[in-house]
């Protein structure tokens, strides 16, 4: 960014987020935080309650879940034909409804198959390390189930190919002064 003047936007003028895609999980509360840092329509991101339900997995994704006045299930079908995909958390903040009796848990469960049968891993809010870094041959879906709650609460999660592809560095460095 450079002379950049970004004036009476009554808000945030430039917000950013910085995340190590490339690391390898690490501390659990590293991934703790909250997800009033990113708004409901964030650019670039996948939420994992849109429209579309499969996708195909090139490299990454970056999917995101930010808490609102709604209780959604939400899915999402990852494939990639010839590797193995990877998910873990970047940032995450859950929500524990278990005190309010709503009669269903909130969880990101994940399934190595379309039909959501087979179950690899499930996070709730009673998740002690959310740090891991699941894998799933070719294919990985995900089940999203959350009650209404404030969007401080929510999630943002990378699915990579596993290895993943190597990028090169074409860097551009600007002095902000």
């Amino acid at each position: 960014l450079n002379k950049l003047n970004v004036t009476q936007n009554h808000g945030y003028g430039i917000s950013l987020w910085l995340s190590n895609l490339q690391g390898s999980g690490g501390n659990s509360a590293s991934v703790l935080g909250m997800m009033n840092i990113i708004p409901y329509n964030a650019r670039g991101l996948l939420d994992i309650c849109s429209a579309q339900k499969e996708f195909e997995v090139l490299n990454r994704i970056i999917m995101f879940y930010k808490y609102d006045s709604h209780t959604v299930d939400c899915v999402k079908i990852f494939t990639s034909p010839e590797r193995s995909i990877g998910f873990r958390f970047l940032l995450i903040n859950p929500y524990d409804g278990s005190q309010m009796n709503y009669g269903r848990l909130d969880s990101v469960t994940l399934y190595s198959d379309a039909k959501f049968t087979q179950i690899i891993h499930q996070f709730t809010s009673q998740t002690s390390d959310w740090s891991l870094n699941i894998q799933a041959q070719s294919l990985l879906a995900i089940h999203m189930r959350a009650n209404a709650a404030n969007g401080i609460y929510g999630f943002i999660a990378e699915i990579t190919v596993v290895p993943t592809l190597t990028q090169t560095c074409q860097c551009v460095f600007t002095e902000i002064t």
